[in-house]
């Protein structure tokens, strides 16, 4: 076989990290509310996107004469968001947990953050929430909640992009962050026998 092989340790597990600030609506719950809240939504949304980014770097590997590997998810046994019918039937399954992190800045303070002081307080919050240890990688896929278009500007508000290391830690913490602002556009589950 001619394709290349990756060992399995150049395949880390990617944490997945929905980011709100503390006056979000996804932060702050409405306890009339039925159902599934802004955060469960956002959290099964970004869940679904991430294996559908697995299968098409996959696929991309595939292409490209490499043996079709992808990056892989930190996974957990818990009640499934991945198939629509799993919430008519409470099924668990093995899938990637969404973790929750609310920043201690509100959207207006968030506002007046450059690049670099936003990256520093999101950097600091997942080392006080996960403590990741400094001996080896850890790697993180932030998507923040609170990115939106403003049409009255008609630019984005609170958009923060950013993909490398750690700027204070280096490569013992690498993040991918990247703006909700598409959210709606997002699956959060997937059909049985569709297609």
């Amino acid at each position: 076989n001619s394709r290349v092989r990756l060992s399995m340790t150049a395949c880390p597990p990617v944490k997945l990290v929905a980011i709100a600030c503390r006056d979000s609506k996804y932060a702050v719950g409405n306890e009339l509310q039925s159902g599934p809240n802004h955060m469960a939504i956002a959290r099964a949304k970004l869940r679904m996107m991430a294996y559908l980014w697995q299968s098409f770097f996959a696929d991309h590997m595939d292409q490209k004469d490499f043996i079709r590997r992808t990056f892989q998810l930190e996974n957990e046994w818990s009640e499934s968001t991945l198939y629509s019918e799993d919430a008519h039937v409470d099924e668990m399954r093995s899938q990637a947990p969404v973790h929750t992190v609310i920043l201690n800045k509100s959207l207006r303070e968030v506002e007046g953050l450059s690049k670099t002081e936003f990256l520093t307080c999101v950097e600091n919050t997942i080392c006080q929430q996960f403590s990741p240890p400094g001996r080896q990688k850890s790697y993180f896929a932030c998507m923040f909640l609170d990115a939106e278009w403003d049409p009255a500007t008609r630019a984005m508000k609170r958009d923060f992009v950013y993909g490398g290391p750690s700027k204070s830690r280096g490569d013992a913490l690498n993040l991918a962050l990247f703006g909700g602002h598409l959210l709606s556009t997002y699956p959060t589950s997937v059909r049985v026998g569709w297609g």
